[in-house]
């Protein structure tokens, strides 16, 4: 099932110029757009509390809702290269030869996606302080996903494990530590500032 869908979803860009362009674009850019998109609503909408200054460090309330926002991405990242790093499943292109990617990629291993479960995390962590924006990147990072399988990067079963993981680990850092990792980095920011 698992490799059918995939390839059914990879064939369709072969079909349609459109749908190729767009499967290409957003799995190649796709996070950059997300990461800008977050970068600069913090700043429209916040502009006046985002003031980091490097001596002594002060960060405000929003600017450390960013930090700690990427920070669970991160750790759900390092868990992403771990599971890789175990399961040690191909890549589509590299498991089936009827599948086309769309473009050179690494040969390193496919499940989970590190893009999905990195943004998936991200929009979770950012769905507790701004919840229109949590569920526009939870929602990216699935399109992103989707783009990838079509683009013959991953399977959907990377896709949807990566997905689950990113909401897994964003939730228990934050049932964890009903402060979690903002907890850490004012600690942290505290002690820099000294």
């Amino acid at each position: 099932m698992n490799y059918i869908s995939t390839l059914y979803l990879n064939t369709l860009t072969q079909k349609y110029a459109l749908l190729e362009f767009l499967a290409y674009w957003i799995a190649r850019y796709g996070d950059v757009v997300i990461i800008l998109g977050v970068i600069i609503f913090f700043i429209v909408h916040h502009h006046k509390n985002l003031y980091i200054c490097l001596h002594p460090i002060r960060v405000t309330v929003q600017a450390k809702e960013v930090l700690a926002s990427l920070s669970v991405g991160f750790i759900t990242w390092i868990l992403v290269i771990w599971i890789k790093f175990i399961t040690a499943i191909q890549r589509p292109f590299l498991a089936m030869p009827e599948i086309v990617p769309l473009f050179e990629y690494t040969r390193d291993m496919s499940f989970p996606s590190g893009h999905t479960a990195f943004f998936t995390a991200l929009g979770v962590s950012l769905f507790w302080e701004h919840k229109r924006l949590g569920v526009v990147v939870c929602f990216l990072a699935f399109v992103i996903g989707l783009a990838r399988v079509m683009s013959g990067i991953h399977f959907i079963s990377d896709i949807v494990v990566g997905f689950f993981l990113g909401i897994i680990v964003a939730m228990s850092i934050r049932i964890l530590g009903r402060k979690g990792i903002r907890t850490w980095l004012h600690h942290l920011l505290k002690k820099e500032s000294r």
